[in-house]
């Protein structure tokens, strides 16, 4: 991605739907996050002056920790639902430049300022009101529903994590749902338990046990203490990770076809 933004600076690539320079973070840049999670996503380029659409300038930040935190912090506190973003520190030219990505959303965000409520979308370089045919179409969609989580489900995906092949629905706001444990060979659904008989020898190591009563063989997993430890600290990070990296790739697929246009 940096040789891209590079690219874009040198050839002077005007901002679109899913493209835009900031020279600094604003108070109402909440409003410009919804508006590209409303339509397909994007990045925004901070340290880089605006010259009429096109990247003007580049001023540079003064601190990557600071803005992130102000991004991160408008992105939850002045959209509902919050945008999923992700950031990417690009040094350039002895400047300080942060690219922030936003993921694309099937369901309207809404931008509060002062108690008052708008909901946005990009159109071209320009952040415009959404329609009231792309608000109806958004909210009338009917997603298939998580039955453990309620949640709604944008895509099925699946992963070898730990010897265990895992299934799972992730929603709009790239959150995984509904983990299913299955056996790499057969495809039936392991039940996964603490150790039942855990060593009183300290140097050998503990872990879980799985079964699987179709192939009829069981195996440990060893360096996790417990299924909680497993699914939070082993699977759901790389699981999220995977998904990240997904939309990243749409993302700069789409920007990459709008580019050549």
């Amino acid at each position: 991605m940096k040789d891209k933004l590079i690219e874009f600076l040198s050839k002077k690539v005007p901002e679109s739907e899913e493209l835009d320079y900031k020279e600094a973070i604003s108070d109402d840049i909440g409003k410009d996050l919804a508006a590209m999670a409303n339509g397909k996503g994007g990045f925004i380029v901070f340290g880089v002056k605006d010259d009429d659409g096109a990247p003007g300038e580049i001023v540079g930040l003064m601190s990557y920790d600071t803005v992130e935190r102000g991004i991160q912090s408008k992105a939850k506190d002045t959209v509902s639902p919050p945008v999923k973003i992700e950031t990417m520190r690009v040094p350039h030219m002895g400047k300080r430049l942060l690219i922030v990505s936003i993921l694309p959303s099937r369901y309207p965000h809404v931008y509060w300022s002062k108690n008052t409520a708008s909901i946005s979308v990009r159109r071209g370089s320009m952040t415009v009101p959404m329609s009231k045919e792309l608000y109806d179409a958004k909210v009338s969609v009917t997603p298939k529903k998580s039955a453990r989580a309620g949640k709604p489900v944008k895509q099925y995906k699946s992963d070898i994590i730990n010897h265990i092949r895992w299934e799972w629905d992730y929603d709009h706001n790239a959150i995984p749902v509904d983990l299913t444990p299955l056996c790499v060979v057969c495809q039936t659904r392991l039940t996964i338990k603490d150790d039942i008989n855990p060593p009183k020898d300290k140097s050998v190591e503990r872990g879980l046990e799985t079964f699987c009563p179709q192939c009829n063989k069981g195996f440990k997993i060893v360096r996790v203490f417990t299924k909680r430890d497993l699914i939070e600290d082993h699977v759901i990070p790389k699981i999220e990770n995977a998904i990240r990296k997904k939309t990243w790739k749409d993302a700069r697929e789409r920007l990459s076809k709008s580019d050549a246009t």
